[in-house]
C-alpha cells in the first residue's frame, strides 16, 4: 500500500498551493526531509549532557521554523 502524499504546490491553484506549502515544509522538518539536510544521530554511549542539549535545540529550531 502506498503511502499518501501532499500534491506539490506548484501543481495546485495559488489557494490551494499557499495551504499545502506550509504544510509540506513542516512535514518534511519533522520527517527529517529538510533542506538543510538530516540530522546527526548521536553516539549513545559517549554522548554528554550537554550535546544532547544541544542537538534537543538543534531540532527545536528547525520545528519551530528558527533554523
Amino acid at each position: 500500500m502506498k503511502k499518501p502524499v501532499l500534491p506539490e504546490p506548484q501543481s495546485l491553484s495559488p489557494e490551494l498551493a499557499s495551504i499545502v506549502e506550509p504544510i509540506k515544509e513542516h512535514l518534511d522538518i519533522i520527517t527529517g526531509r529538510t533542506r538543510e539536510g538530516k540530522i546527526e544521530r548521536m553516539d549513545e554511549a559517549t554522548a554528554t549532557t550537554a550535546e544532547c542539549a544541544a542537538k534537543l535545540n538543534q531540532i527545536l529550531d528547525l520545528l519551530q521554523g528558527e533554523a
